[in-house]
């Protein structure tokens, strides 16, 4: 019983932040508003593989936990240099034709967007995966529903950025020139790419580690409580 009360409050909880997140998120122009808000919704993600508490969700979690780290930091990142390290150009229609300006940083923007949206192919993805499948061990399914529904829900402010840099024409030829990426951050971006991808189209390496990390833990844990008795 006392499970099943601690069960439902935290499906309460994930609920109240994902939608309230991904409410606001939704009517974001502010582009890095929107990443802020939807971390919160992300954050909602890592509350799904707590509250299932088993080995599959916790090994979801630390591969979660990398991918994030990599998609979400290069997605600021990008929004950081198109901002000149500033409070501007930080609007949706200011990443119109950026993709065509800048490919480059336009594909790999678009990376990050897809694997923040947990699009096929890309760690986001297979993070999600994993996260569903610990929340489906401990039968937590009210929390499945709304990690799915949730998902669904962000396609459309990740996606909106992504059709502004590819569909839409820059306002002047010259909107996109001014974009610097210094040496140091490009060879960041790209480790970043790398992760999301390779964790998207070769996941097994970085779920086994995972594994075997949180099996390592459960022996440390039961070695303490053997040497506390």
């Amino acid at each position: 019983e006392i499970y099943t009360e601690d069960a439902s409050s935290a499906a309460s909880d994930v609920y109240k932040r994902q939608v309230t997140a991904n409410m606001i998120a939704l009517v974001q122009s502010n582009v890095k508003r929107m990443l802020a808000y939807s971390s919160i919704a992300h954050a909602g993600y890592l509350l799904v593989a707590i509250t299932a508490s088993n080995e599959t969700a916790a090994a979801g979690l630390l591969f979660y936990l990398l991918v994030y780290t990599a998609m979400n930091i290069g997605a600021f990142a990008i929004v950081i240099s198109v901002a000149h390290q500033a409070e501007e150009r930080l609007q949706v229609e200011d990443y119109a034709g950026f993709g065509w300006a800048q490919p480059a940083l336009g594909v790999v923007l678009t990376i990050f967007l897809l694997s923040l949206a947990g699009f096929p192919g890309t760690g986001g993805f297979m993070a999600k995966i994993y996260l569903l499948q610990g929340a489906a061990d401990a039968q937590l399914w009210f929390l499945s529903v709304i990690l799915v529904l949730t998902t669904i829900a962000s396609y459309w402010y990740y996606l909106r950025v992504a059709w502004f840099m590819w569909m839409k024409r820059q306002m002047s030829d010259d909107q996109h020139d001014l974009v610097i990426v210094p040496l140091p951050m490009r060879l960041a971006l790209v480790a970043a790419v790398v992760i999301v991808l390779a964790t998207g189209l070769f996941p097994s390496p970085a779920l086994d580690f995972a594994r075997t990390s949180v099996e390592g833990l459960g022996s440390m844990s039961g070695s303490m409580l053997g040497l506390g008795q």
